[in-house]
């Protein structure tokens, strides 16, 4: 049987009711969470050059700067690396959302959280058996983590 001609007006009404609401909603997933965690995560990756930068004098002279100086810097890079890693989380879909390069490849976020680590524990001692190429090691380190973030 054929649908009368009202039938058809509210079907079509209702379709298209049904498809802005479903767009409606998808747009606030997308704005209010998939938008600010990848913008979080990016505005940590500047913080995170910033200090590379601003504790190089620290991390390329382990054992020999103030331990005033140090413990600031070996905080902070613990404390952004330990906000990497909760951004993997904090990014729905994170590895989908990666394929798209919309963020960067979890294993570099990973990497990059485990070589932040590195250089907080090697800011006051040197973690190899040879202290004088140890400032060289953690500069390297911190090359690594600037390439690895896509910091360059």
């Amino acid at each position: 049987e054929k649908m009368s001609d009202l039938s058809k007006i509210f079907y079509t009404s209702a379709v298209a009711i049904l498809s802005g609401v479903i767009i409606f909603y998808l747009q606030q997933l997308v704005s209010e969470i998939f938008i600010p965690a990848i913008a979080d995560q990016r505005k940590l990756r500047s913080d995170i050059k910033h200090s590379l930068k601003y504790y190089a004098n620290i991390y390329a002279n382990p054992g020999r700067c103030k331990e005033e100086y140090v413990v600031p810097a070996e905080d902070k890079f613990r404390e952004l690396a330990s906000s990497l890693d909760a951004s993997l989380v904090a990014v729905p879909f994170y590895c989908m959302i990666a394929k798209i390069k919309f963020v960067l490849p979890m294993t570099n976020v990973l990497e990059a959280y485990k070589k932040l680590i590195l250089l907080s524990n090697s800011c006051r001692h040197a973690p190899l058996a040879e202290a004088k190429d140890s400032g060289r090691e953690n500069s390297r380190v911190a090359n690594e983590i600037e390439k690895l973030l896509d910091l360059k």
